[in-house]
């Protein structure tokens, strides 16, 4: 009938398509933590940890289509999957504001070790910050600044996130061809670069 219909619609065109890139989080959560953990028993499981933790919620939600003619499927949304993305939104507020911590520990240190200009730092750093040096390229030297300050934007905090891993003890093999080739690109693009001049640029 139209009552079943409609349950129908709002499990699979409203909630599941919510579900699925949810599920996957956990695995992107798994492979985040691996990534930054200087443990390598915490390398190796993390992403394992992450799977299970989709693949589990992933059959819960398939198994609450089964009870109650799919009403459970109701239930299961407002009852976990609801709660469990406002803390997957926490989460990541929590992630953006950590993230800020990071780039401006790492920066520092590579403007220490003069890879970059120290002045640069708060420029990068936060991401209205860096929507106002884009904005700023592109009004005063047009597409080819605000291009060069993107792929400037780009190179600078790849360096900061794999500086980041060496200053914890993590980094890759090939740290140092990476970032070599990180602080090359970022200094051929630094004549081309527009940066505000006018404090209040950040607004």
């Amino acid at each position: 009938g139209i009552e079943d219909a409609v349950a129908l619609f709002i499990v699979r065109g409203i909630a599941s398509p919510f579900a699925h890139p949810f599920f996957t989080a956990f695995i992107g959560i798994g492979i985040g933590v691996a990534v930054s953990s200087r443990q390598r028993s915490v390398r190796l499981l993390a992403p394992v940890v992450g799977y299970l933790a989709a693949v589990s919620a992933h059959a819960a939600w398939n198994g609450s289509l089964l009870i109650d003619g799919g009403n459970g499927a109701l239930v299961a949304y407002v009852a976990v999957m609801v709660p469990a993305f406002l803390i997957m939104v926490a989460f990541a507020v929590w992630s953006r504001r950590r993230e800020g911590v990071l780039l401006a520990t790492s920066l520092t240190d590579c403007a220490a070790r003069g890879f970059i200009d120290a002045s640069e730092v708060p420029w990068l750093t936060r991401i209205p910050a860096r929507k106002a040096c884009r904005r700023y390229a592109e009004a005063s030297g047009g597409p080819p600044a605000l291009a060069a300050m993107k792929d400037y934007q780009t190179e600078a905090i790849e360096l900061a996130f794999l500086h980041h891993r060496y200053l914890r003890g993590t980094a890759p093999a090939r740290y140092v061809e990476l970032g070599q080739a990180h602080v090359a690109k970022m200094h051929a693009l630094r004549p081309f670069l527009r940066w505000p001049v006018m404090a209040g640029a950040l607004r």
